[in-house]
């Protein structure tokens, strides 16, 4: 069992390494970020919060509704 323990620490390590790296070029790729191919770091923008936060509020209480009218069979 314990060598269980660092293979499986790795396996997360590389995994949130490549979560990151995944997001970071999606970043890169919308333009809400500069990757430098040379020093290999991902400069984020600047961003607006309230809007990023109505943007958040807005997908969550749509997703809520429309999950809402799912369960209570809205619509049929």
């Amino acid at each position: 069992m314990d060598v269980l323990k660092p293979i499986l620490l790795r396996g997360v390590i590389y995994f949130i390494a490549l979560a990151l790296g995944t997001v970071g070029s999606w970043l890169a790729a919308a333009g809400y970020a500069t990757y430098d191919a040379v020093a290999g770091t991902i400069d984020i923008h600047p961003i607006n919060v309230e809007v990023v936060a109505a943007a958040v509020g807005a997908m969550i209480f749509g997703n809520g509704l429309a999950l809402t009218a799912v369960i209570r069979g809205w619509g049929k």
